[in-house]
């Protein structure tokens, strides 16, 4: 069976040097379900979840996979009220990745992102490389710099 191609996500990481580990496996759609595919501990999956600030402008969240996301955590942090959940449908429009899918590189738009302070404990985290069936595993320093993402404690 041929190499899987690369990503978006992770050539986007080898033009910045960042060391990293490409996963393959059967397609998932949730945190979850990548975690049982892939062999990885929930709380190492590190989800990506896109959140609708006022104005239609948007940021990127990135979450533990067993931990759940504050609104209003992550509104104290950006200094913005009236935070909520991106819709479903237009988290490809804003991403260029199908939900489920997202991941914090390689995106179509500029987003700020913010990671919460949890991650950077980790030992390695998990992201998702951009396709259902592609996960990248990596130091959690090396995701913040990669992506330029805020560290704040955002979840609950």
């Amino acid at each position: 069976m041929p190499k899987p191609k690369k990503t978006v996500a992770m050539r986007q990481l080898d033009n910045l040097r960042v060391p990293y580990e490409a996963t393959w496996h059967p397609p998932t759609y949730d945190a979850e379900s990548a975690a049982l595919e892939s062999g990885i501990p929930l709380a190492q999956i590190v989800k990506s979840l896109l959140v609708q600030l006022p104005g239609r402008r948007y940021v990127l969240a990135l979450v533990p996979g067993d931990r759940k996301l504050s609104l209003h955590k992550l509104g104290t942090a950006l200094g913005q009220k009236g935070l909520e959940m991106a819709p479903h449908d237009e988290v490809a429009t804003i991403t260029g990745y199908e939900p489920g899918s997202v991941s914090p590189l390689g995106l179509k738009r500029k987003l700020s992102i913010v990671v919460d302070d949890t991650v950077l404990a980790l030992e390695r985290a998990s992201i998702s490389g951009g396709r259902h069936e592609a996960g990248i595993t990596l130091a959690p320093a090396d995701l913040v710099r990669a992506t330029g993402a805020k560290v704040a404690d955002i979840t609950q």
